[in-house]
């Protein structure tokens, strides 16, 4: 399959597209500025030549569709919609302009990216990262919340409006990897709210989305990788439990 995988130069993307690239996929690393790391990572990959770097601003106007030109020749079989960028802003200070780019970079970003993939590709896959906040309000996160869910609800309707020539799936991870800056040990002291206590990988994600691609009945599907914190609110996943 040749996959296009959003923000896949570093962090999770790159683990992502190192996944695929070792069981013989072709990879569409796409990026902004993280050209020399995009360069890097394809290096590392098996059969680098059957990969391609795809360096653009998708905030810029009619990006996605300008991506989409340059794939139209070899148009890819999955999207993997992994670009996002979290900003924890409490509602008081949620101004329309913060709301406006979060849900840009969140939401109408990776949409219209769905919708390029539909117009152009007519088949295949798409896959959209969303965050374990979807299922439950999280005042503190505000915009980057509002924008996740609005994701998840397009996959939904999406599943059902393209089916059955696409099928679209959702991974809705939590605390995988922390924010430049914040150091792992926090992330790992957030997890023990959670009723499992095991922090998800970058691998359970890749894992997670093989699953849905080769599974031909998944349409509409989101798999929760947060250790159970989907099912608790914020507050309580915020409290560490006393060990027994």
């Amino acid at each position: 399959m040749k996959i296009l995988i959003t923000g896949s130069a570093k962090r999770i993307g790159a683990a992502i597209a190192r996944y695929f690239a070792e069981k013989g996929h072709a990879i569409f690393v796409h990026c902004n500025t993280s050209v020399k790391e995009a360069e890097a990572l394809v290096a590392s990959f098996p059969n680098p030549s059957i990969h391609k770097i795809l360096q653009a601003d998708l905030t810029l106007p009619d990006a996605p569709a300008k991506l989409f030109k340059k794939l139209k020749k070899t148009p890819p079989d999955v999207l993997i919609n992994n670009a996002s960028v979290y900003s924890r802003i409490p509602l008081a200070d949620a101004t329309p302009s913060a709301v406006q780019d979060a849900m840009a970079i969140n939401f109408m970003i990776p949409f219209e990216l769905m919708r390029c993939f539909h117009n152009d590709c007519k088949k295949g896959n798409i896959i959209n990262i969303l965050d374990h906040r979807i299922d439950l309000p999280d005042p503190k996160s505000g915009p980057y919340a509002f924008a996740k869910k609005a994701l998840r609800d397009a996959t939904l309707a999406a599943a059902i409006d393209w089916a059955p020539d696409i099928r679209v799936n959702a991974v809705a991870p939590a605390f995988v990897l922390p924010p430049d800056g914040v150091p792992l040990e926090k992330m790992d002291r957030l997890i023990q709210g959670s009723p499992a206590k095991v922090r998800p990988t970058p691998l359970d994600i890749a894992r997670a989305i093989d699953y849905l691609l080769q599974t031909p009945c998944l349409t509409g599907e989101i798999i929760h990788l947060a250790s159970g914190l989907h099912l608790l609110s914020p507050e309580a996943a915020a409290q560490e439990k006393p060990k027994a």
